[in-house]
């Protein structure tokens, strides 16, 4: 089952309020793994970890300039 972002905050909150990693798993059908790994990454890095972040696209020019400042520059 794929979390969305608010599935994963109440996990978190239910963690906080007292529920096992394993009741957690059981209850919201999630591997306990992956239960166990999103509560160490919210732990460490807070709740904008989990957010969804779109890719960066650049432009053509904008990469020919970096290709550029590597190969000729030497930066």
């Amino acid at each position: 089952m794929k979390l969305l972002y608010q599935d994963k905050i109440e996990i978190f909150e239910k963690y906080e309020c007292g529920m096992s990693p394993t009741e957690l798993s059981l209850i919201d059908d999630v591997n306990l793994s992956h239960i166990k790994y999103l509560l160490r990454l919210i732990r460490r890095h807070g709740y904008e970890i989990i957010r969804k972040q779109k890719n960066n696209s650049h432009s053509k020019e904008d990469k020919e300039e970096l290709i550029n400042q590597v190969l000729l520059e030497n930066h």
